[in-house]
């Protein structure tokens, strides 16, 4: 491995079928792509492919930061097992590879960073900022959000805890208008 880039930065959004991945310097994207693992294999022969392909990222980019999507119970028992066995060894190759202890980060702190605060319609919202940010005109939602989810991921991290600054206002999604009440709804209230 190379010489480490300062504020070279990882980041990893972590699937048992296809984690995208970024590198970023800074807040400039430099190199992105999927990691997919072959369907229909055992999950340990997937484990194995996973390990194999982050190894060669790992090593081509030789980073000094590494996020890592953290995961979340929501409602099935097998997926949020098969996803800690995805980020641990996200985690242990980074700190086995890199001497790194990664950064874990939930879906929600980088969306809300980001003033995306819309339920069910915030992977896409954040989709699009990206896309337009980094001029992704080859993009579609589809095949590369989970590409768009880790470079969300890389420019929190580099501004809210490499940086330390919030996000410009001006650059935040319009927030979601609250619905007026009728009349008669107030009134119940009320009462």
């Amino acid at each position: 491995m190379g010489q480490r880039r300062k504020n070279g930065i990882i980041s990893l959004d972590v699937s048992s079928k296809s984690t995208g991945w970024c590198y970023m310097v800074k807040d400039n994207l430099k190199a992105h792509g999927c990691i997919q693992t072959k369907r229909g294999h055992s999950l340990e022969a997937r484990m194995n492919d996973f390990k194999t392909q982050l190894a060669k990222v790992y090593k081509r980019f030789n980073p000094s930061h590494v996020i890592i999507e953290d995961v979340y119970y929501a409602n099935n028992a097998v997926t949020f097992k098969v996803l800690s066995y995805f980020a641990g060894i996200a985690r242990e190759l980074s700190y086995a590879m890199l001497h790194i202890e990664p950064h874990m980060v939930t879906t929600g702190e980088v969306r809300g960073y980001f003033g995306i605060m819309k339920r069910g319609e915030g992977k896409e919202i954040a989709f699009n900022m990206m896309k337009k940010r980094y001029a992704l005109k080859e993009f579609n939602f589809k095949d590369h959000n989970d590409i768009t989810d880790a470079i969300t991921q890389g420019l929190y991290y580099y501004n809210k805890v490499i940086l330390e600054k919030e996000w410009p206002e001006n650059e935040k999604p319009p927030k979601a208008r609250k619905k007026k009440r009728s009349r008669r709804t107030r009134k119940k209230r009320k009462t």
